[in-house]
């Protein structure tokens, strides 16, 4: 399957089925309230903080779809940040059969709250994006980093919309850091059978333990975090496991399983 018509289908997928299907949370951006909120309210964009406050350049990079009603504007976020995922995924890799993780409990988590993980796992097999995505999402992008490195190419574009960002608002930096002290979220490393994920230590010189490792130590506050542990699959058979798993046990399982695989 070709990237584009993968990313086309995709597209088209994922944006009808967060319109049509009543999601037992929020049914309108989800999460992404937050950014949008900014996006609304550039000129003071921490007058309406969320339970999860985004740094200023997530403001900035919604601002195309800030117009638009709040449940459209989600499902916008999602079907991109998704297609996009699909597109380099195949692209990168062809391997179709990866496409089995839009079936995995996480991304449907995700796809319900309008979850940044789809575009963080992009980022996985994109690294030219990975730099550009922790100045909008920080916390789930490290991992990312850590087993991927940092492109120069990324890092500048980083730079870019960061002096954007600052020189739109010098202030928010330090905004952002003070309504960062509610933040509640899980270090899996100190989950249940968490530790077991050192043992990718044995395997650092592979980009999928160093990638498991670095989510073992970044903050992780719901299964939307763990889309980008299917990235860890290097089998039709193995993702199958996965995704049927997803579902099956408790999330913080998953990490377990991830880090007996590495090994494996």
């Amino acid at each position: 399957m070709k990237p584009i018509l993968t990313f086309i289908i995709i597209f088209v997928a994922v944006f009808a089925a967060r319109q049509s299907v009543e999601f037992r949370g929020f049914t309108f951006s989800g999460d992404l309230d937050g950014a949008l909120a900014m996006a609304r309210n550039w000129r003071n964009p921490y007058m309406f903080v969320a339970d999860v406050p985004y740094p200023f350049t997530a403001g900035l990079a919604v601002l195309p779809i800030a117009w638009l009603p709040d449940r459209i504007a989600g499902s916008v976020f999602s079907a991109f940040s998704s297609a996009l995922l699909a597109g380099v995924m195949v692209a990168r890799t062809g391997q179709p059969w990866r496409l089995m993780m839009f079936l995995s409990m996480p991304y449907w988590h995700a796809l319900e709250w309008a979850q940044w993980s789809p575009l963080v796992a992009a980022a996985w097999f994109a690294p030219v994006l990975a730099p550009l995505v922790f100045t909008l999402k920080p916390q789930s992008t490290l991992a990312v980093l850590f087993s991927r490195g940092v492109h120069i190419g990324g890092l500048a574009l980083a730079i870019c919309v960061l002096a954007v960002s600052f020189a739109v608002r010098p202030t928010w930096f330090g905004e952002w850091i003070s309504h960062t002290g509610h933040y509640s979220f899980v270090l899996p490393v100190l989950a249940p059978g968490g530790l077991a994920m050192l043992m990718c230590l044995a395997r650092i010189n592979s980009a999928r333990a160093r990638l498991l490792l670095g989510m073992a130590f970044t903050p992780q506050r719901g299964a939307y975090d763990l889309v980008t542990l299917f990235l860890l699959p290097t089998s039709p058979l193995t993702m199958l496991m996965m995704v049927i798993a997803s579902w099956a046990v408790p999330f913080y399982v998953l990490f377990l399983v991830g880090a007996v695989w590495c090994m494996a």
